[in-house]
C-alpha cells in the first residue's frame, strides 16, 4: 500500500515523530520526557537521511 500524505504534507513516519514531540510537551515525567526526546531525535535524523537519499519521496 502506498504511503499517502495528509493535509500537512507529512508522511505517516513524520506523524509518529510529531506525536513523540507532542508527547514531550504534554508529559511532565522527566525520565519519560527525556526518552521521548531521544526517540524523536533518532526518528527525525532517520527521516532526514531518508529524504536526502530520495527514498521517502515517491517522485
Amino acid at each position: 500500500m502506498n504511503e499517502t500524505n495528509n493535509k500537512f504534507g507529512l508522511s505517516k513516519k513524520a506523524n509518529v515523530a510529531m506525536a513523540a514531540i507532542t508527547g514531550i510537551t504534554v508529559v511532565s515525567n522527566t525520565e519519560f520526557r527525556n526518552a521521548c526526546i531521544s526517540v524523536a531525535a533518532i526518528v527525525l535524523v532517520a527521516l532526514y537521511q531518508l529524504t536526502i537519499q530520495g527514498r521517502l519521496d515517491s517522485k
